[in-house]
């Protein structure tokens, strides 16, 4: 009988992680951009700053974006 012995390494990723897998899931990011439309001068879209505004609210809410 041969023992394996494996090690197992985990994150956290808490509710954030969550809350960004719901909100690509449902194409926030790019529903935004849809409707507000995107100029090629931005370096982050108005879609991704609402992403960013929101995880940013649900996980620390002592720091400003």
């Amino acid at each position: 009988m041969t023992i394996v012995m494996t090690s197992h390494k985990s994150k956290d990723f808490g509710h954030l992680g969550i809350m960004s897998a719901v909100c690509h899931g449902i194409h926030l990011v790019e529903v935004i951009d849809e409707i507000v439309g995107v100029d090629p001068r931005q370096k982050v879209t108005c879609g991704e700053a609402v992403l960013a505004m929101i995880l940013n609210c649900l996980g620390f809410v002592d720091r400003p974006l």
